[in-house]
């Protein structure tokens, strides 16, 4: 391959997976425990709880009663419930093709007259 082929060489690009896991953290932004590999960035998981604990607390100052979150961000779907600590949060990738809820009927019920 020659010098202009090198440098028109395709990439082949692969999408990164989604993280599914869990984590805690506390009201000082710090991670107690986690699920995810050392795969999955410390700094995008305290990212994320970061934001969590800054809606509960913002939640908190205001006077609503706020004990769970939940986040569809693109692909990535985010679930925090408050705790005594911080917060717990799980991060569930979600698909196009997913099925729906039991909870949504999907035919129309026919009258028996």
């Amino acid at each position: 391959m020659g010098i202009i082929g090198k440098l028109f060489k395709r990439q082949i690009l692969v999408p990164k997976k989604l993280p599914a896991g869990s984590f805690v953290i506390s009201r000082k932004g710090e991670i107690l425990v986690s699920t995810f590999t050392f795969r999955v960035a410390q700094p995008v998981l305290i990212a994320i709880g970061g934001v969590v604990m800054r809606a509960f607390t913002r939640a908190e100052e205001s006077g609503i009663p706020l004990h769970q979150l939940e986040v569809y961000y693109g692909a990535l779907r985010v679930t925090a419930k408050r705790t005594r600590v911080g917060a717990i949060v799980f991060l569930t990738p979600q698909s196009a093709f997913e099925k729906k809820s039991e909870s949504e009927p999907t035919t129309i019920p026919r009258s028996h007259d």
